[in-house]
């Protein structure tokens, strides 16, 4: 019994990983894309105008779907949040937009979408627009130099769905490596 220790280890993690992906997470079970900001750095408002009221005004409102807890458990649907109170408002910060692919409630990547971007967000939603030559501008201004350029994008937050997925692989190996083991002191090979 002692040769099967690590598989039994590695499954018992992969089921935790997944059942806490499953959980804690607003990501869907089947294959998909979903929209995202990626937060990339802080940034000071210009004093020029209200990054705030030109997102609320043009920006794209995109709403925070429900955990899976909330979606599959409660019955609770997207439009549901928009009845509850949405909370303060975050200050503006640059965040790059994205389309996260999605598995098994784990990201596996992602690739572009609007690209640089400002945005704000609250409980129930994040706002986000791109600036024309004009804001982009005022905001270089305000905070000293380019604040696309001062952050790093977190790739990881977006791709360790592979982390399970070469887990899953240690663990046919480990169940392999025990039944060959298992296989030899019976005699068999």
């Amino acid at each position: 019994m002692p040769r099967l220790l690590p598989f039994q280890i590695m499954v018992a993690v992969l089921v935790l990983v997944f059942v806490g992906a499953l959980v804690g997470s607003n990501r869907g079970l089947i294959l998909s894309d979903r929209p995202m900001i990626a937060h990339i750095a802080e940034i000071k408002p210009p004093r020029d105008f209200d990054l705030s009221e030109v997102l609320d005004d043009y920006g794209v409102h995109l709403v925070d779907p429900p955990g899976n807890v909330e979606r599959y458990m409660l019955g609770r649907r997207t439009g549901d949040a928009l009845a509850k109170d949405p909370g303060k408002t975050s200050a503006p910060a640059a965040g790059r937009s994205i389309k996260e692919m999605v598995f098994l409630c784990m990201p596996f990547g992602w690739f572009a979408d609007l690209g640089d971007v400002i945005y704000v967000r609250n409980d129930v939603e994040t706002v986000y627009g791109q600036l024309n030559a004009r804001g982009l501008d005022a905001v270089t201004r305000a905070n000293g130099g380019d604040v696309f350029q001062r952050g790093f994008f977190p790739f990881w937050a977006h791709s360790w769905g592979w982390l399970w997925v070469a887990g899953l692989a240690l663990t046919i190996w480990l169940w392999l490596r025990a039944q060959a083991k298992r296989r030899e002191e019976e005699g068999l090979i």
